[in-house]
């Protein structure tokens, strides 16, 4: 199925902002190494939408913590089976928040 990854405004700020300071001059290596690992996941979302944890006390709200930068997102609508990973007919992916490290 190919379903979509979509973020909220706040949730594309974000990643903006993550992505000038992960970039930024000076970052190097590793820097870019924590960029590509961050974007990477959040766009593998659309062939893995159930990778992230359940967000407990949260119904429908999954959370994928990649290179210190937490990223809350839901599946929309969420019909596959995260029990088993069965995501044939899970819908898009919404992601809501992403959050730097320390931030909560």
């Amino acid at each position: 199925m190919a379903r979509r990854v979509r973020g909220a405004a706040k949730a594309q700020a974000a990643l903006n902002d993550a992505r000038r300071w992960l970039l930024q001059p000076g970052s190097g290596a590793y820097g870019r190494a924590r960029w590509h690992a961050l974007r990477d996941a959040a766009d593998n979302l659309a062939d893995l939408p159930y990778k992230g944890a359940p967000v407990p006390h949260q119904p429908g709200l999954r959370q994928l913590v990649v290179s210190g930068y937490r990223l809350l997102y839901r599946v929309e609508p969420d019909t596959g089976d995260s029990e088993t990973g069965d995501s044939e007919t899970a819908g898009d992916i919404a992601v809501l928040a992403l959050f730097g490290p320390g931030q909560q």
